[in-house]
């Protein structure tokens, strides 16, 4: 609620049914150029007080095997590296203090750094 995506250089396909991890949609992102953004926002934020991680589950389509997904909080550094697997669903559960611990959360980019293809996302959130 309240999340909006100013992303870049993809499309988006949030009814997604192609691939789904969890309940009946997920992110269909066809990345477009290198360094393309799914980028979640909430100019209110959420806190992290009661969180130690962000966790997303991402599904790499063909050509995307072993490629990375720079995951950032506030669109700063560090940056996370989610490394795909072509055709198959993978958890990433990333700690808060990789990602320089911010106190809240007002964006979550997700930036691919190849050229092209298609990866899935769903189940983004918090853990305690």
């Amino acid at each position: 609620n309240g999340w909006g995506d100013n992303g870049w250089n993809y499309t988006a396909d949030y009814s997604n049914t192609e691939q789904v991890r969890d309940g009946k949609f997920s992110l269909k992102a066809t990345f477009t150029k290198i360094k393309g953004g799914v980028d979640f926002n909430n100019l209110t934020g959420v806190s992290t007080l009661n969180y130690t991680s962000l966790t997303f589950s991402a599904y790499g389509g063909p050509g995307t095997d072993g490629k990375i997904i720079l995951v950032k909080a506030n669109s700063k550094t560090p940056a996370f590296n989610a490394i795909l697997q072509e055709g198959k669903w993978v958890d990433f559960i990333i700690p808060l203090t990789s990602l320089g611990s911010p106190v809240k959360i007002t964006d979550i980019l997700l930036q691919n750094t190849f050229a092209t293809g298609v990866v899935y996302f769903d189940h983004v959130g918090l853990l305690q």
